[in-house]
Protein backbone atom coordinates (compact mmCIF):
# COMPACT_ATOMS: atom_id res chain seq x y z
CA UNK A 1 0.00 0.00 0.00
CA UNK A 2 1.07 3.31 -1.17
CA UNK A 3 0.60 6.48 0.86
CA UNK A 4 0.55 10.28 -0.05
CA UNK A 5 -0.15 13.44 2.26
CA UNK A 6 -1.98 17.02 0.85
CA UNK A 7 -3.95 19.16 3.04
CA UNK A 8 -3.19 18.20 6.43
CA UNK A 9 -4.51 14.22 5.40
CA UNK A 10 -3.55 11.10 4.20
CA UNK A 11 -4.38 9.43 1.37
CA UNK A 12 -3.97 5.19 1.15
CA UNK A 13 -3.87 3.71 -2.37
CA UNK A 14 -3.86 -0.32 -2.65
CA UNK A 15 -1.08 -1.12 -5.18
CA UNK A 16 -0.07 2.09 -5.82
CA UNK A 17 2.85 3.26 -7.62
CA UNK A 18 5.43 5.57 -7.30
CA UNK A 19 5.36 8.79 -8.86
CA UNK A 20 1.76 7.70 -9.56
CA UNK A 21 -1.03 10.99 -9.99
CA UNK A 22 -4.67 9.92 -8.21
CA UNK A 23 -7.79 10.64 -9.06
CA UNK A 24 -8.79 11.97 -5.73
CA UNK A 25 -13.08 12.21 -6.84
CA UNK A 26 -13.05 8.74 -6.36
CA UNK A 27 -11.91 7.96 -2.81
CA UNK A 28 -13.70 7.28 0.29
CA UNK A 29 -13.09 9.81 3.73
CA UNK A 30 -12.65 7.57 6.58
CA UNK A 31 -12.61 9.75 10.20
CA UNK A 32 -11.81 8.23 13.11
CA UNK A 33 -11.74 10.51 15.77
CA UNK A 34 -9.47 13.41 15.45
CA UNK A 35 -7.76 11.04 12.56
CA UNK A 36 -9.01 11.03 8.96
CA UNK A 37 -7.84 9.47 5.90
CA UNK A 38 -8.46 9.03 2.47
CA UNK A 39 -8.63 5.30 0.65
CA UNK A 40 -8.74 4.55 -2.18
CA UNK A 41 -9.56 1.24 -4.20
CA UNK A 42 -9.82 2.63 -7.80
CA UNK A 43 -6.15 3.35 -8.76
CA UNK A 44 -5.46 5.00 -12.73
CA UNK A 45 -2.26 4.10 -13.39
CA UNK A 46 -0.31 7.64 -14.34
CA UNK A 47 3.25 7.55 -13.66
CA UNK A 48 6.17 8.30 -15.14
CA UNK A 49 8.23 5.83 -13.85
CA UNK A 50 6.01 3.09 -15.03
CA UNK A 51 7.02 0.19 -17.41
CA UNK A 52 5.91 1.12 -21.18
CA UNK A 53 6.02 -2.71 -22.18
CA UNK A 54 2.04 -3.53 -22.63
CA UNK A 55 2.71 -6.82 -22.50
CA UNK A 56 4.37 -7.07 -19.23
CA UNK A 57 1.58 -4.72 -17.52
CA UNK A 58 -1.04 -7.31 -18.67
CA UNK A 59 0.74 -10.14 -17.27
CA UNK A 60 1.43 -8.54 -13.74
CA UNK A 61 -1.95 -6.99 -13.36
CA UNK A 62 -3.15 -10.90 -13.81
CA UNK A 63 -2.31 -11.25 -10.17
CA UNK A 64 -3.22 -8.32 -8.58
CA UNK A 65 -5.21 -10.13 -6.17
CA UNK A 66 -2.07 -11.58 -4.61
CA UNK A 67 -0.92 -8.14 -3.86
CA UNK A 68 2.26 -8.17 -5.96
CA UNK A 69 4.33 -5.12 -5.04
CA UNK A 70 3.72 -2.14 -6.80
CA UNK A 71 7.47 -2.14 -7.59
CA UNK A 72 7.06 -4.73 -9.89
CA UNK A 73 5.19 -2.14 -12.26
CA UNK A 74 8.15 0.25 -12.28
CA UNK A 75 11.31 0.56 -14.46
CA UNK A 76 13.86 -1.72 -13.13
CA UNK A 77 16.40 1.09 -12.11
CA UNK A 78 13.51 2.60 -10.01
CA UNK A 79 12.66 -0.51 -8.30
CA UNK A 80 16.66 -1.20 -7.60
CA UNK A 81 16.62 2.38 -6.49
CA UNK A 82 13.49 1.91 -4.33
CA UNK A 83 14.52 -1.59 -2.66
CA UNK A 84 17.52 -0.24 -1.61
CA UNK A 85 16.11 3.10 0.07
CA UNK A 86 13.96 1.04 1.67
CA UNK A 87 16.76 -1.39 3.28
CA UNK A 88 18.82 1.81 4.24
CA UNK A 89 15.70 3.18 5.83
CA UNK A 90 15.21 -0.45 7.70
CA UNK A 91 18.76 -0.29 9.01
CA UNK A 92 18.33 3.45 10.16
CA UNK A 93 15.05 2.86 11.79
CA UNK A 94 15.73 -0.76 13.52
CA UNK A 95 19.53 -1.01 13.94
CA UNK A 96 19.84 2.60 14.65
CA UNK A 97 22.83 3.25 11.93
CA UNK A 98 23.44 6.93 11.40
CA UNK A 99 24.52 8.14 8.73
CA UNK A 100 28.04 9.06 10.07
CA UNK A 101 28.92 5.95 11.38
CA UNK A 102 30.67 3.81 8.62
CA UNK A 103 28.45 0.64 8.86
CA UNK A 104 25.90 3.33 7.22
CA UNK A 105 28.88 4.48 4.44
CA UNK A 106 28.92 0.68 3.47
CA UNK A 107 25.42 0.08 3.50
CA UNK A 108 24.29 2.60 1.27
CA UNK A 109 27.51 1.67 -1.14
CA UNK A 110 25.80 -2.01 -1.40
CA UNK A 111 24.23 -2.58 -4.93
CA UNK A 112 21.35 -4.12 -5.77
CA UNK A 113 21.37 -7.46 -7.59
CA UNK A 114 19.83 -8.94 -10.48
CA UNK A 115 18.60 -8.02 -13.97
CA UNK A 116 15.87 -6.43 -16.17
CA UNK A 117 15.89 -9.31 -18.32
CA UNK A 118 14.95 -12.13 -14.96
CA UNK A 119 13.51 -9.69 -12.81
CA UNK A 120 10.27 -11.69 -12.17
CA UNK A 121 11.62 -15.26 -12.13
CA UNK A 122 14.27 -14.61 -9.04
CA UNK A 123 11.56 -15.94 -6.67
CA UNK A 124 11.66 -19.11 -8.52
CA UNK A 125 15.43 -20.25 -8.95
CA UNK A 126 18.45 -19.55 -6.92
CA UNK A 127 21.55 -20.88 -7.44
CA UNK A 128 24.48 -20.41 -4.86
CA UNK A 129 28.25 -20.99 -5.33
CA UNK A 130 30.04 -20.92 -2.28
CA UNK A 131 34.00 -21.19 -2.09
CA UNK A 132 35.56 -21.30 1.56
CA UNK A 133 39.47 -20.23 1.47
CA UNK A 134 41.77 -19.21 4.11
CA UNK A 135 42.58 -15.05 4.10
CA UNK A 136 46.31 -14.24 4.89
CA UNK A 137 45.79 -15.09 9.08
CA UNK A 138 44.41 -18.39 8.03
CA UNK A 139 41.03 -17.27 8.75
CA UNK A 140 38.56 -19.44 7.36
CA UNK A 141 36.15 -17.14 5.13
CA UNK A 142 33.45 -17.84 2.70
CA UNK A 143 32.59 -16.51 -1.22
CA UNK A 144 29.37 -16.71 -1.88
CA UNK A 145 28.41 -16.03 -5.77
CA UNK A 146 24.35 -16.29 -6.95
CA UNK A 147 23.94 -17.89 -10.33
Amino acid sequence: MEFGKENGKVYFVKNGIYGEDIDIDKCNVIVKGKISYIENKVVKRKSPYIIKDDNIIEKISKYLYLNIDSVAYLEYDIEKKLKKDSVISSFRKIGKVKEEELDFKIISELEVLGDGKNRYNYRNKVSLKVKVEKDKENNEIAIFRIL
